[in-house]
């Protein structure tokens, strides 16, 4: 295949041009393979573990590698990661998993945490990981992504996978920095973070940002006549955004808050509204606040406990023919956790934990203002204990069980075990054989909707998951790892947004079931601190058991790579590559495969000293990104609330930001 040919000739050509031995004066230094084969990740286990120990495929994106590539948002971060594809609706992004990817998804199968703090609304149940996110990606100390379901930990929602973003500590940041940035289409914005470690030993990191785009006009074909302004939506791709998040650490104790804000016009018309209505938006607004206490008790048992609250706001304006439609949501919830450590032997490891979660208020509201012909106001509660035991069977050998059960006031229960057995075959070889079931509770709006009447008594019923998957992780050199994985899932129950024939009415309904099996490759090279090298190939078959059609929104082939290269100390350009095969919509047609390219360049000036050598100027920092850097036309599948099956993306989009270190 001549793309693939010309994809690894690209690589390799990195690979080639790049010095073995690192500089001292390397611009952005790298992390090496041991140093990232050693960083502890803690969403696999609710406890520190290496790669090779966690009992699932594991990556690990770095502040290093968020650096070295430039990444801006979260969506850019999953979007290079293997087995994971991206879905925007030009409001929302959805991310697809190992196949699946359920237009209108909102993110309700995959877990996000921050710094272990769950983050999804009590209403829809979705997690945030486009714009609405509100991370500063230069605040980020790692983002750990688990692949495969997470239930027998996290509970509802976590079928496909766990995504744990941990925010830098105040050490780490060490000062002020401010950065500011400009982007094409209007985008325009800035940050700030600071740390600091107190001779008291308080530790506090401080970060927040702000920034604003205008878009530009987008043309639909789907609307293309004169009444409906030939099908071009004009300034109605707008965003603007903010947010601030707080850390302190003392003595045990850590503090964390979160506020963002988000508002973005609407310019597909979707649900059913007037093409290019300027008054078409949504708001979604986030916050938690959490209090975490770790102890060691003795030298072989320790205790987590923590409590919270979560807030999220939401409002959304959906002018339509004769009617100006609104809706709304609040959601308040607070909650607790307790987790005991217990080290049985020096071979045996075993937790404990119970939860408790309490919807203060759940309730949504259409209209937003006025009487409640559609509101929902259901304070809901969810209890949960769980246990896991990792056993060390020899030197060489290590299995893990797990069991969780949740009990919902609203929708019933659900128990879900996992287990998994890891061997470390030789020094440079380790393989995985790991088993997880999952389910997804649907959520208070698909329950309510789906009864046709907003009222607790729905049939819908909960996604459940099975899964099974064999990984094998292979240090190849010094300096290059290799990881495979073989996986196969079953899915039962399906809940998806439909549109009923009898009556026109978009509805929630359990579609079915659907299996995917596939494979993944992933090679990570780190030769010198001046290469930082990737490539990854997916091949993921879902389809639906009843039809055997393959699932929408699922491509069967991924294919990425990427290369970051100091070229002198000051200067540190890299390329990523993304290819995708086509995808099917919801009404059967079949979008173009495609191939993109970004690009990014890091330039960090230096500056002669009095005696003639060259100092690092440190403080000041200008990076250029290049998104879509050949302008390829392309498409994603849309949902059933659009009109049009798929929606066109951006072409080609800069953005230049220069920060500053005090």
């Amino acid at each position: 295949m001549r793309l693939r040919g010309w994809f690894g000739s690209v690589l390799l050509l990195a690979l080639a041009a790049v010095p073995r031995q690192a500089s001292g004066q390397d611009a952005v230094p790298g992390l090496s393979l041991d140093s990232l084969l050693n960083t502890p990740v803690s969403a696999a286990a609710k406890y520190a573990q290496t790669i090779s120990e966690a009992a699932g495929a594991v990556t690990i994106v770095t502040s290093e590698d968020i650096e070295l590539f430039g990444y801006r948002t979260l969506t850019q971060v999953l979007g290079s990661v293997r087995g994971f594809y991206t879905d925007y609706d030009r409001n929302y992004t959805s991310i697809g998993v190992r196949g699946f990817g359920r237009p209108a998804d909102y993110n309700t199968r995959l877990l996000l945490l921050i710094d272990g703090h769950v983050n999804y609304d009590g209403i829809w149940g979705s997690a945030p990981t486009g714009q609405d996110a509100g991370i500063d990606l230069q605040s980020v100390e790692r983002i750990e992504i688990v692949r495969g379901p997470g239930s027998a930990l996290y509970g509802t929602g976590a079928m496909f996978g766990v995504v744990n973003i941990v925010m830098k500590q105040g050490g780490s940041i060490h000062g002020l920095q401010v950065s500011a940035e400009g982007k094409t289409f209007g985008g325009r914005g800035a940050a700030a973070q600071f740390g600091h470690v107190f001779t008291n030993g308080l530790e506090v990191a401080l970060s927040g940002f702000a920034d604003e785009a205008d878009g530009h006009d987008l043309f639909f074909p789907e609307f293309n006549s004169p009444s409906t302004h030939d099908g071009i939506a004009h300034a109605l791709d707008w965003e603007r955004r903010h947010g601030v998040l707080g850390k302190a650490n003392y003595r045990g104790f850590t503090l964390e808050g979160r506020y963002s804000s988000r508002s973005k016009g609407i310019p597909t018309a979707s649900f059913g509204q007037v093409f290019n209505d300027p008054a078409a938006n949504t708001v979604d607004r986030w916050a938690f606040l959490e209090l975490k206490y770790r102890r060691q008790l003795t030298p072989m048992t320790s205790l987590m406990v923590r409590g919270y609250y979560d807030g999220y706001w939401y409002t959304g304006d959906y002018p339509s023919p004769g009617l100006f439609v609104t809706d709304g949501s609040v959601n308040h919830s607070v909650g607790g956790e307790a987790a005991l450590g217990w080290d049985l032997g020096s071979r045996n490891r075993l937790t404990l934990g119970t939860e408790f979660r309490r919807n203060l208020t759940a309730r949504y509201s259409s209209p937003r203002d006025g009487g409640p012909s559609a509101d929902l106001g259901v304070p809901f509660s969810i209890l949960s204990g769980y246990i896991q035991d990792e056993f060390q069977i020899t030197p060489w050998a290590s299995v893990l069980a797990g069991l969780r059960h949740d009990d919902y006031s609203t929708t019933g229960s659900a128990t879900t075990p996992r287990g998994a057995l890891v061997i470390d075959a030789s020094r440079s070889t380790t393989l995985k054989l790991v088993y997880g079931t999952a389910f997804r509770a649907p959520s208070l709006y698909e329950a309510s909707n789906a009864s046709g009447d907003f009222l607790l008594d729905g049939p819908l019923g909960p996604e459940k998951m099975r899964s099974l998957e064999f990984i094998w992780q292979q240090r190849l050199g010094p300096s290059l790892l290799g990881t495979a994985s073989l996986y196969r899932y079953d899915v039962d129950g399906l809940i998806e947004l439909a549109l009923d024939p009898t009556d026109s009415i978009l509805d929630y309904v359990n579609a079915g079931s659907a299996r995917a099996s596939g494979f993944e490759f992933g090679l990570d090279a780190r030769p010198s601190r001046t290469l930082r090298a990737y490539a990854s190939y997916s091949y993921q078959r879902a389809r639906d058991n009843l039809t055997h059609q393959p699932l929408s929104n699922s491509p069967d082939h991924l294919l990425k790579a990427g290369a970051s290269v100091a070229l002198t100390p000051a200067l540190r350009p890299s390329l990523e590559f993304a290819y995708e095969s086509n995808r099917r919509t919801l009404v059967g047609t079949i979008t173009n495969p495609f191939l993109l390219t970004n690009a990014h360049l890091e330039f960090t000036p230096h500056f002669g000293g009095p005696s003639g050598l060259v100092h690092a100027m440190n403080e000041l920092d200008l990076s250029v990104r290049v998104d879509n850097l050949f302008g390829v036309h392309y498409a994603n599948p849309s949902g059933a609330e659009h009109t049009e099956a798929s929606i066109p993306q951006d072409g080609r989009t800069v953005s230049l930001r220069v920060g500053y270190r005090f």
